[in-house]
């Protein structure tokens, strides 16, 4: 790697983000390019280092096209690029700004091109993970928590994945051993076919309680209680916040239609996104609310027609969450909405505390893969188990 010499003399140290080739471990498809853009920082980040980046495009890649990657791969690529350096707590710089004269790819890696050619967008308000597959069938709208944006899900895509189904080998016994050293114990993950996951940034806002410092926001707090209830909040905020996200959910809606269309967050980003399932209209509900480490908002009303289109809300939890502590005032908000005949499906899981990206990725994917479950398949499974108010692990 490269070090930057600062005009002051002292030397940052410095780490590319560079998805290497095929031949030296690198991705071998388009979509596995995309993927991988999503992880280019990541060694920059664990070794406290800035990084540079480009958008090169690592040779010997198999595209789906003859003609090789479209302008909306390039888009989606260039957005994951900077996602991914955007975790970087040391900053980052692009390579170069204009490579006149270099040869043609030097050329497309340029930040003057990428901007011209509309591949990158610092001021995008969404981030989207495209549909993968022939036909774009179902969408996610997922929200972040207080002081994150979209950027922090689209450098680790795998909150929206799927487990990779594993080959099994030639000769292998079906209960066989695993290995010793634990490298068959790791996981991958692929992309569910059809699944748009789109994910909007809140904008910077001055934050009361914290003398006016500005963070990325759904809403101000006007107080901090420290975990011992719901903060208050200007109620004029979240509803522009549900201008713009109902918006979002007509233009999926119309794609693909609502029970096809699912919405989520999460701590501060949960609250907000079931606030906005609450309030959207029609009769026929979305397809599934994903609320994990929130609250129902206490401003949140819940109509009969919203719990006669049967929409689940499926809460994730943990027990061991001080900031918004499950046992002493959290359970107590969603127990309204079963009071109110609203189909609750709670996971809590003990020793899990606020903000466990770790868990949080399970509760997603563990939402994705029940909601896309065939309806013939739940219904086998719903026979099976006896009615209960949630679920503990």
């Amino acid at each position: 790697s490269q070090n930057a010499l600062l005009q002051d003399g002292n030397v940052l140290l410095e780490r590319p983000a560079v998805i290497p080739p095929k031949d030296e471990g690198g991705p071998e498809d388009q979509q596995g390019v995309l993927d991988a853009a999503s992880h280019a920082a990541d060694g920059a980040q664990e070794l406290d280092l800035v990084s540079s980046w480009s958008l090169a495009v690592p040779k010997g890649i198999k595209w789906k096209s003859k003609d090789g990657p479209s302008q909306d791969w390039y888009r989606e690529f260039a957005q994951r690029m900077l996602a991914s350096v955007h975790s970087v707590e040391r900053g980052w710089f692009f390579e170069a700004w204009d490579a006149s004269g270099c040869d043609g790819e030097a050329a497309e890696s340029e930040l003057k091109a990428a901007l011209e050619k509309g591949w990158l967008d610092f001021d995008a308000q969404d981030q989207v993970i495209a549909p993968t597959g022939p036909k774009h069938t179902h969408s996610f709208v997922y929200l972040h928590g207080f002081q994150c944006d979209g950027y922090s899900y689209m450098c680790e895509p795998e909150f929206f994945y799927k487990v990779k189904k594993r080959a099994k080998k030639k000769g292998a016994k079906s209960k066989a051993k695993r290995d010793p050293e634990g490298d068959d114990d790791e996981e991958d993950f692929e992309p569910h076919p059809g699944m748009k996951v789109v994910l909007p940034s809140a904008p910077l806002r001055k934050i009361s309680a914290y003398r006016g410092e500005e963070n990325p926001s759904w809403y101000d707090y006007l107080t901090d209680l420290d975990g011992e209830g719901e903060d208050e909040f200007p109620k004029e905020e979240l509803e522009d916040v549900v201008k713009r996200i109902h918006a979002l959910l007509d233009r999926e809606v119309a794609a693909v239609g609502a029970k096809n269309v699912f919405l989520g967050g999460a701590s501060q980003g949960s609250g907000v996104a079931l606030h906005c399932a609450l309030s959207y209209p029609g009769a026929s509900g979305l397809g599934g609310v994903c609320c994990t480490m929130g609250h129902v908002l206490s401003m949140s009303e819940i109509s009969k027609e919203w719990v006669d289109s049967k929409t689940p809300v499926y809460v994730y939890h943990g027990l061991a969450d001080e900031t918004m502590p499950w046992e002493k005032w959290v359970e107590g908000t969603y127990k309204r909405l079963g009071e109110a005949g609203v189909t609750v499906k709670v996971t809590v899981e003990g020793g899990v505390e606020h903000g466990d990206g770790d868990r949080e990725q399970v509760w997603t994917r563990n939402f994705l893969t029940e909601v896309l479950r065939p309806a013939s398949v739940k219904k086998v499974d719903d026979k099976k188990k006896k009615p209960a108010a949630g679920k503990k692990k």
